[in-house]
């Protein structure tokens, strides 16, 4: 339909909507993408950067932290829509949006010139354009970055990268952090800290704001950093079911859905993820019940994939030494993925008489292999550490079929961290607990239990939790057949 075939009252229409979206994110966001799913959230956040516009005008140098659950469309807005709409309104600010690395940076600064580049968006903003010509010089415009405007520009960069020699008038700080465990790791939090203070603070223009929004893995993270050392700071918290029990946005994400979700995920992540409410270290992390199956634990597999026997090992006996911990587990994989625990051991052995003792551990595995069918027999798996090293270099010696632990699960990640990663699947039900494995007691150091339930229950975050041999053997053998990407 052409200009002269729409009616006097569409064309009132059209013309409504371009003066309210010139002037309001919310309706600039509806009139780029009529098919976007407004809700309450999407408009107090646009609510909320409206009001972070005008004190940026005001001189108040505002600062937000912003935290909602994932999937409800916070980056859209903030990270996406808002930029381009700030250049609509004034093309010589200075944007900087900052990620946990370059390439989400950089994905983020594609859409937001796919926006500026839309045709609804050259009907609202005509003189906010990219690659014009300035003084007969092609305006600089690539993946990471783009100047529009007089001298207004838009860079995205990854924590930790250089905004050296520029000012920065709007910054934006969308996940600096990439997941829980670089959250618990107390370089990367001092590392992205320092960045902010020197790097990223010092480039603000005089009348400057920004935003930092992150899922709230640890109360000291660069949020709670700032919401500490700044009164001032705006605090925005949208929990994905609120105190009431509603969902935050329910056309996207359903009570029952959310529900579900918090049921699976576990409380460490459903409180970070999607509460924004981070967990003080000490608090217990699992329980009992989520390694059982309606509170009781499992038979033997009739058949399995394969048996995953892994050894921590120690160079020391003696009680204030750790022991030498072993885990056996029938590694099932149709219908779906799942681990069953079959036997675990802990045993006080020299260094140097693992070689001597790791046959009968091979032979039990060995035997479970053959009471549970499994297709693939058995492997075995050593922590490459200490006696691990050793214990591994003289197993390729003698030819016996060992594997070294990745290092992604070994230097790479502490023990938290395991944890942390080993959850998701504890809490959705895949790792059960056998019979034999739930009733067995074994003496060590003068104690009479069942060490491994007892070191997986007592485990909490980010602290020493003393004896955790055995522990480590469970989140091993968890994240070497349940975790797909490493």
């Amino acid at each position: 339909m052409t200009n002269s075939q729409i009616s006097p009252a569409a064309a009132a229409r059209e013309l409504l909507a371009r003066r309210k979206a010139r002037v309001d994110l919310h309706a600039f966001i509806q009139y780029i993408n009529p098919d976007y799913i407004v809700s309450e959230f999407s408009r107090t956040v646009c609510n909320e950067l409206m009001q972070f516009i005008d004190d940026v005008n005001n001189g108040k140098r505002p600062i937000i932290v912003f935290g909602a659950p994932p999937q409800n469309g916070k980056s859209t807005i903030v990270s996406r829509y808002f930029p381009a709409f700030l250049h609509g309104i004034n093309s010589n600010l200075s944007i900087a949006g900052v990620s946990y690395n370059s390439d989400l940076a950089e994905d983020m600064g594609r859409d937001v010139q796919r926006i500026i580049n839309s045709d609804e968006y050259k009907r609202l903003f005509p003189s906010s354009m990219l690659g014009q010509k300035k003084k007969g010089v092609a305006s600089k415009q690539n993946s990471t970055a783009y100047e529009i405007g007089e001298k207004g520009t838009y860079r995205g960069i990854g924590v930790g990268g250089g905004l050296v020699g520029r000012k920065v008038d709007i910054g934006i700080i969308d996940d600096p952090i990439k997941n829980s465990q670089e959250a618990l790791s107390e370089t990367v939090k001092a590392g992205i800290w320092s960045w902010y203070l020197t790097a990223f603070l010092s480039r603000l223009s005089k009348n400057s704001g920004h935003i930092i929004m992150e899922t709230r893995w640890a109360i000291d993270d660069l949020s709670g950093k700032v919401l500490e050392n700044d009164p001032q700071t705006r605090h925005l918290v949208f929990k994905a079911i609120s105190d009431d029990g509603k969902a935050l946005v329910p056309e996207l994400h359903p009570i029952e859905k959310l529900e579900k979700t918090r049921a699976t995920v576990g409380v460490y992540f459903w409180e970070a993820l999607y509460q924004q409410n981070p967990m003080p270290p000490g608090g217990l992390f699992f329980n009992e019940s989520d390694l059982l199956e309606n509170g009781l634990p499992v038979s033997y597999p009739a058949n399995c994939q394969q048996i995953i026997t892994v050894l921590d090992t120690a160079v020391k006996t003696g009680k204030k030494n750790d022991s030498t911990a072993v885990i056996h587990c029938a590694f099932i994989q149709y219908p779906e993925p799942r681990l069953i625990i079959l036997d675990w051991d802990a045993v006080q052995i020299e260094g140097g008489s693992l070689i001597t003792w790791l046959p009968s551990v091979i032979d039990r595995s060995i035997e479970l292999g053959v009471q549970c069918k499994a297709r693939h027999g058995s492997s075995i798996w050593i922590e490459d550490r200490a006696s691990g090293s050793i214990l591994l270099q003289q197993c390729a010696n003698d030819g016996i079929p060992a594997n070294a632990i990745p290092e992604i699960f070994t230097a790479k990640m502490g023990k938290s961290e395991r944890a942390i990663a080993a959850s998701p699947y504890v809490f959705s039900g895949k790792v059960r607990f056998s019979e034999h494995a739930y009733d067995k007691i074994v003496v060590l150091k003068d104690q009479p239990k069942n060490h491994l339930l007892n070191q997986i229950v007592n485990f909490r975050i980010g602290i020493d939790n003393g004896a955790d041999d055995l522990l480590d053997t469970a989140m091993y053998a968890i994240l070497l057949t349940l975790k797909e990407d490493h």
